[in-house]
């Protein structure tokens, strides 16, 4: 069965359209839809928070390695998490 987006019903495409933006990646179900602006906004947000994320634990494990050795770990910013989460 290959069916593209293009072949779908208007209400199909749009359910799949909403499906991908929130269990995929945020804002590529808006960019299916052809909402370029707030797709590509979207996309922005979720991946500067991913960012922030990864960043937040990098230093977190940095800090722990460091605690472990010498005792010099201090904790790793926590708005970090917090604002990447949101």
């Amino acid at each position: 069965m290959n069916r593209s987006l293009a072949n779908l019903s208007p209400s199909q495409r749009a359910w799949t359209c909403a499906l991908i933006n929130q269990c995929a990646t945020p804002g590529l179900g808006s960019l299916l839809a052809r909402r370029f602006v707030s797709g590509s906004l979207q996309i922005l947000l979720s991946f500067a928070g991913f960012l922030q994320i990864l960043v937040w634990m990098a230093l977190y494990f940095r800090n722990l390695i460091l605690e472990q050795i010498d005792g010099s770990g201090a904790p790793a910013p926590l708005w970090l998490l917090k604002w990447g989460a949101i």
